[in-house]
């Protein structure tokens, strides 16, 4: 038994914790106002059938990115963040520079050849959709510049990391006041915006890249030779197959799979639930648990106490978040977007997940900071025929509930199959039933120091911006 409490033993671990959280908490209120805004910009501006469309351009190009080097983004963190702690700064700088140009490479080809080759998508569903695919193609330039710099800021800490998804929406928020108030919005234009948000994200994040890769990087000399090569004949194969699993399992091939089964209108209203379901999950604090699990990677006792106990607490905030979003989100949404009310049955079934979706995710940010790669990939398989079975078979029988039942099994799969695997490979990771349920002091005095810390962070931020 512990004889110091979480606060106390980890004090500065606590406070970085409380701190990242505080300053995430912020950007994503920022992010998910201005989000708010812009989708209704966008839902009053399309027809169903657009959103439909819009969202299946979307799904084809995130099924193309499955062959982007995203990826390995997390081998290349994990990776950096041991040669940090150990003082080996020249090769950590020669993993990144090596990925760097690599992800950049396929970037290029793969824009070159979406742009090129849209045209036979559009032989399949219309020539509409080659112009707006030839717009999307400009993805997976950006997103890859963008990532790359996400890799420097992460594994120096900084806070910026999280501010550029609120920087997009804010630039598209302009954009889109601006388009709509001069002109109209259509499929296009919207297209267009998305990829000038991302632009703009990646601008205002490339300033303190630089600025941190200055000061830290910069003068290392990079270590001699090629050190990615390594990585990928030791964990390359899982690491692909399970991405490559992830891209066609649920997100990208759910919206054609609706398609095929019901029709476009059908993908708007499984999107417009989808959205705001995730919408909310961005409230959920796990972001900067990663972040405290690389530092303490070398430590598998303290990572298992954290774990144990933030699981502890994601679970209870995911109960009362799937209860106050029953209660109060239909209300308030309703007067904002008239056009959500065909989708409110498919979104209450998918709020009870929300109990299991942080802990399923610090699940996964541990097996990742393990290197578990092998098991994150062996779940892809189950879930990928839990996904196709079950939209197969109830698509046809109960339209678009079916869709939702799907994707509270395919994380109920993932429960099942993550958690038994963490705790056969590491079993200090286990958690016992009866400490979900109990609080003791410790408990108590965190839940407090939390409360006190976000207070004073609020109170910060507007007394400085008032």
């Amino acid at each position: 038994m512990r004889n110091k409490s979480f606060v106390g033993k980890h004090g500065s671990l606590g406070e970085f914790l409380i701190k990242g959280e505080s300053v995430t908490r912020m950007w994503d209120l920022v992010g998910s106002a201005f989000s708010l805004i812009n989708s209704f910009f966008i839902i009053q501006a399309l027809s169903l059938y657009q959103f439909g469309l819009y969202q299946l351009v979307l799904a084809f190009i995130g099924l193309v990115n499955s062959f982007n080097l995203d990826l390995f983004d997390t081998v290349v963190n994990v990776e950096i963040r041991r040669y940090f702690n150990s003082g080996k700064i020249a090769v950590a700088k020669r993993i990144l520079k090596e990925y760097a140009v690599v992800k950049i490479v396929v970037a290029i080809l793969m824009t070159i050849g979406v742009f090129l080759g849209a045209n036979l998508v559009a032989h399949y569903y219309g020539s509409d959709v080659a112009q707006f695919i030839r717009i999307a193609s400009f993805i997976f330039l950006i997103t890859t510049f963008q990532n790359i710099e996400m890799i420097v800021l992460k594994n120096s800490f900084s806070m910026i990391y999280y501010s550029a998804g609120g920087i997009r929406e804010v630039f598209k928020f302009f954009l889109l006041f601006g388009v709509v108030f001069y002109s109209y919005l259509d499929i296009s234009k919207i297209l267009v915006i998305h990829i000038l948000g991302l632009l703009g994200s990646l601008v205002f994040t490339s300033f303190f890249f630089w600025r941190i890769y200055s000061n830290l990087w910069l003068k290392v000399i990079s270590a001699k030779g090629f050190f990615l090569n390594g990585l990928a004949k030791a964990h390359g194969k899982w690491v692909s197959l399970r991405f490559l699993l992830a891209k066609f399992s649920s997100g990208n091939i759910n919206p054609w799979l609706i398609k095929f089964f019901i029709n476009t209108e059908a993908v708007a209203i499984y999107f417009l639930a989808y959205n705001l379901v995730a919408f909310i999950q961005e409230f959920f604090p796990v972001n900067a648990l990663s972040w405290i699990f690389l530092m303490k990677i070398d430590d598998k006792n303290e990572m298992g106490y954290i774990f144990k106990r933030s699981a502890k607490y994601l679970f209870w905030f995911g109960v009362l978040a799937g209860l106050f979003s029953l209660a109060a989100v239909p209300w308030i949404v309703n007067i904002i977007f008239p056009k959500f009310h065909d989708a409110w049955p498919i979104f209450k079934v998918m709020l009870v997940v929300f109990p299991i979706f942080g802990v399923y995710k610090i699940i996964k940010e541990v097996l990742s900071t393990l290197r578990e790669y092998k098991t994150l990939t062996l779940r892809m398989p189950i879930e990928s025929l839990v996904n196709l079975i079950f939209l197969a078979v109830l698509l046809p029988l109960f339209g678009l509930m079916g869709a939702a039942i799907a994707y509270v099994a395919v994380y109920v799969a993932r429960i099942l199959f993550f958690y038994p695997a963490l705790i056969r490979l590491h079993p200090n990771f286990k958690i016992k039933t009866k400490d979900i349920f109990s609080f003791n002091d410790d408990d108590i005095i965190f839940i407090k120091k939390i409360y006190q810390k976000f207070l004073s962070t609020f109170r910060s931020f507007f007394l400085r911006y008032r």
